[in-house]
């Protein structure tokens, strides 16, 4: 019995796969400049986004990028988490 219970608990543990979310984001509210740094984010979900990288990539002013990023915050597309001087932005 101990060792069926031993197979049974090792193969709970071994064959236990991650289940992905997928999440769908209504992109239709979106403008094309917010719709790109949704695509950015999206490409880099794993690890996050700075919020300065993006102000560099995108070569937009800071005060535009931090509307842009509370608009999409408020649409329960992003979270932004305080690092620091700057924001790490993740897809919600």
């Amino acid at each position: 019995a101990a060792f069926l219970g031993g197979i049974g608990f090792y193969l709970l543990l071994t064959k236990t796969e991650k289940l992905k979310e997928y999440k769908e984001y209504d992109l239709t509210k979106l403008n094309k400049e917010e719709k790109e740094i949704f695509l950015f984010i999206k490409e880099n979900k794993d690890k996050g986004v700075y919020q300065s990288n993006i102000v560099e990539k995108f070569n937009l002013p800071k005060s535009k990028t931090s509307r842009i990023l509370d608009r999409m915050e408020r649409l329960d597309i992003i979270e932004k988490k305080r690092r620091g001087m700057t924001n790490l932005i993740f897809l919600k």
